[in-house]
């Protein structure tokens, strides 16, 4: 059977872009990070901007995310809310900055380690 030119399920075949790739970006509230943002969206890329004071944001296709990356489970929290979102995560680009106010020298490992946690949450998502 020879389908004609206006038949829907081709129509939606012509137009149906498949689901962009995801990065999150820490830290993405200025400088580098924030240029980062927008290299990734030049890209294509669906994004998951986090900062501890993110602004929000008005690109449908950028989540703003505010959340302290040296908060125990804020990471799960990230990643939870990219899945969430955009249903998968490709790219993380650990760009936050973390200050111990304490010393380098005078933190506990645990604290030191903190900051990892969007790394190990992300990799049990990544596609």
């Amino acid at each position: 059977m020879k389908r004609s030119r206006s038949d829907p399920a081709q129509a939606r075949a012509r137009t149906h872009k498949p689901d962009p790739k995801v990065a999150i970006i820490t830290g993405a509230d200025g400088g580098i990070s924030s240029a980062i943002v927008t290299a990734y969206r030049d890209l294509g890329y669906a994004v998951v901007a986090t900062s501890r004071s993110m602004p929000d944001a008005d690109d449908p296709q950028v989540l703003a995310f505010c959340g302290d990356l040296t908060e125990s489970g804020v990471g799960a929290r990230i990643t939870g809310a990219a899945m969430d979102r955009f249903g998968r995560i490709d790219t993380v680009v650990n760009s936050a900055g973390v200050f111990f106010s304490n010393g380098l020298a005078r933190s506990r490992a645990r604290d030191l380690w903190r900051p990892d946690q969007l790394r190990q949450a992300a990799a049990r998502k990544l596609n």
